[in-house]
This record gives C-alpha cells, sequence and structure tokens, in this order.
C-alpha cells in the first residue's frame, strides 16, 4: 500500500459531538519512536482546528475528554496533585504533521484512503504493507471518543494484531465495553479501585515505574513488551 496513512473514522466525537477524524500511520514506514518500536501509530484529531491550537483553546476536550493531563486544565490539576507536568504529547510536532497531511492531501494531493471502503484486494495490501506491526490505539487523543465499532473494524482488517492503549474516559457510561482493548488511565488509588471493579486493568502515573520500557528501555519497547493491551496486568509508570 503506497500511502502511510489510513483514516479510521471521520465523524463526530462520542465526547462532545464535535468533529473528529482518526487517522493510523505507519502503514508504508514504520514508526520512529523508540520507546514504542515498530508499531501502527493512531492519531485522533479534531478535524477542524489544529492540535497544538486546540490545546490551547481547550477545544481538545472532543478528542482528550476528561483527561487531567491537558494544559487546559493546569489549575485544577495543580491543585489536586501539585507540579505534575501535563501531556508529554508535544502536539505541534507528530499530531500537527498528521494533521497537515490530512488537509494536504484532502484538497491538494488526493485523500488518504478510507479503511471502511477498501476492496478485499486492497485490504490484503493493507496486511502484507504492515506485516506482523503491533498497533498504538490512540498515540494522541482518547480511543473512547471514536465508536467501538470502529476500533473492532480496524484490528479485525490489521489481522487482529496486539495492541495497547489508555483512557481517561474510563468512567462514562458504556466505557467498559473498551476494557479489552484499552488501560484505565487513573489518577489516584481509588481511581484504580473502581476501574478494577469496572473490569479495566489500569494504568497510574506513580513513583516507581513497573513499566518494563521504563526501567530497561534498552531491551523493551511497547512494541515487544505489550502489557498495556488491556487484558494483561496493572502498570504504574515514572511521570513522563
Amino acid at each position: 500500500m503506497e500511502s502511510n496513512g489510513i483514516i479510521l473514522y471521520e465523524g463526530p466525537s462520542l465526547i462532545d459531538g464535535k468533529p473528529i477524524v482518526a487517522i493510523a500511520t505507519g502503514i508504508s514506514k514504520s514508526s520512529s519512536n523508540t520507546k514504542t518500536g515498530g508499531m501502527i501509530q493512531t492519531w485522533i484529531l479534531r478535524s477542524d482546528v489544529a492540535p497544538h491550537i486546540a490545546q490551547k483553546t481547550g477545544d481538545d476536550i472532543s478528542v482528550c475528554g476528561s483527561c487531567i493531563q491537558r494544559p487546559a486544565l493546569k489549575t485544577l490539576r495543580e491543585k489536586l496533585f501539585g507540579k505534575r507536568r501535563p501531556c508529554y504529547v508535544k502536539t505541534f510536532q507528530a499530531p500537527l504533521s498528521v494533521f497537515n497531511a490530512y488537509h494536504r492531501k484532502r484538497w491538494i494531493d488526493g485523500e488518504y484512503p478510507h479503511i471502511d471502503t477498501l476492496t478485499d484486494d486492497e485490504r490484503d495490501d493493507l496486511v502484507d504493507s504492515v506485516g506482523l506491526s503491533m498497533f498504538r490505539i490512540g498515540s494522541y487523543g482518547d480511543p473512547l471518543a471514536v465508536p467501538l465499532a470502529v476500533w473492532n473494524f480496524t484490528l479485525r482488517v490489521f489481522g487482529y494484531p496486539q495492541s495497547t492503549g489508555y483512557t481517561h474516559a474510563w468512567r462514562r457510561p458504556g466505557a467498559a465495553a473498551y476494557k479489552n482493548i484499552v488501560m484505565a488511565s487513573c489518577d489516584r488509588d481509588s481511581d484504580i479501585r473502581q476501574a478494577n471493579k469496572l473490569g479495566f486493568r489500569t494504568a497510574v502515573i506513580g513513583e516507581k515505574s513497573t513499566c518494563p520500557a521504563q526501567i530497561a528501555p534498552d531491551k523493551h519497547t511497547c512494541s515487544t513488551c505489550l502489557k498495556c493491551d488491556g487484558t494483561t496486568g496493572d502498570v504504574v509508570f515514572s511521570n513522563h
């Protein structure tokens, strides 16, 4: 498959109904992210507002929901947790690059292909292109902004690869349906207990990391560990 990206979803955010797009990249060229390794990356973005602008205006709520790491929630975050770094994703880098490519292709080069319009031959070609690449659900953005049917269909098209993902929206009605593909991002011990009761495995920021890719980055990447697949176990990250 020639395109390095493919559109998984275009439509209203399940968080606030605003227009979003979910795009997978790393189709023809593997990700250069040294922590995650060669995973297919997925970007959940406002389709009408550049991500670095949305982050400043608060429009990122459409794709990030209640995540306390949003820069717009700095005052609340510091009140609850003290001096904690905001979201580590630099939206003016990879997310902006994907956003710009999406609009450039839409108006100049021809659109990224849509996954649900591929022919059987094109789907076979897609699977052949990516080989055994693992899948990162939500490299930026919360997976629960996108219908679960989209993720299930996407994983089926890609041949059910192993995947990782996180959601801060695990309290939302119906969120538990996503528990087999994403971890619940938690902020307190009480969150962990509540999320576990809902059937989620959890990820939380703490002093002592249990993430193999943080503990021994020379030996592990997300693509080789896959502990954050939603079913394996709870994980603690140092503040990253």
